[in-house]
């Protein structure tokens, strides 16, 4: 029985890894220590494997933390192979190198290959940004799709982007590594962009990694400098050259449809 649980646990945590950018591990044979102050259980009768207790899972440079681990496996299926549902619950932490997520819950649905985070301190850490979120992080692993939603935030140096919901394209660079890249980020409702020398305001802004343009659309979109003001239907950052444009509403018979600046002298 013991082989058994831990033979699960080592598939939970491969799992895991592999549903999070930049927690991919190089060598799958490494091994697998898992500890619980409690208990390691099998329970038959619901179909799952639970550890109980400062649960401590190491596999490589990885570590995670949580109050209680469930692995559910099919009804009338023991094998590790047929687990449908990963769940670690309880001031949850899986750090591994640079990158560490926080929450009080992480689900891994194993058949749509998926795995989401809830909790209060909602968050994920590099070396150069924070990611927080109100309502959950999710990361999708058969789309490539990483989405923040409520409050969603990214904050790097002064910079920062808020938005009700952040969705982040990646594609793979290495199909060995595992590793990603972003190619595409997306925020949706009320967004903000702050450089802290400007903030520019609108519906929707798209992020395009391979030519570094950032597009905001929006029915009234604003950017701010100081005390100056522009506004417009659409703004776009050309990160490669740091010029950026306004534009008018595309509405020809509409004679407010112009875009508007108003300046104030030092």
């Amino acid at each position: 029985m013991k082989d058994k649980i831990f033979l699960i646990l080592f598939l939970m945590v491969f799992l895991i890894l592999s549903a999070i950018d930049g927690f991919a591990v190089e060598d799958s044979k490494q091994p697998v220590e898992i500890s619980a102050k409690q208990s390691l259980e099998w329970d038959k009768n619901n179909n799952k494997y639970i550890a109980k207790e400062d649960v401590i899972v190491k596999y490589g440079d990885v570590n995670i933390f949580s109050d209680l681990l469930e692995a559910y496996y099919n009804s009338g299926s023991a094998s590790p192979n047929n687990i449908s549902k990963i769940v670690v619950t309880g001031n949850v932490k899986i750090a591994s190198g640079a990158y560490t997520a926080y929450g009080n819950r992480a689900v891994y649905e194993v058949k749509d290959n998926y795995i989401i985070m809830t909790g209060d301190n909602l968050k994920i850490e590099t070396e150069e940004e924070i990611i927080t979120a109100r309502d959950f992080i999710e990361y999708d692993v058969n789309a490539k799709k990483f989405t923040a939603s409520g409050m969603a935030k990214i904050t790097r140096a002064k910079q920062e982007l808020t938005a009700n919901k952040i969705i982040a394209e990646l594609k793979a660079v290495d199909s060995t590594s595992g590793t990603l890249e972003l190619k595409r980020a997306i925020a949706i409702g009320n967004v903000i962009i702050d450089t802290q020398t400007e903030k520019i305001k609108g519906d929707k802004a798209v992020y395009n990694a391979k030519t570094k343009i950032a597009e905001m659309t929006g029915k009234m979109v604003t950017l701010e400098q100081n005390m100056n003001i522009l506004q417009g239907s659409k703004v776009k950052i050309n990160l490669n050259t740091g010029i950026s444009k306004i534009f008018a509403p595309q509405q020809n018979d509409n004679k407010n449809s112009r875009v508007r600046g108003v300046f104030y002298p030092e």
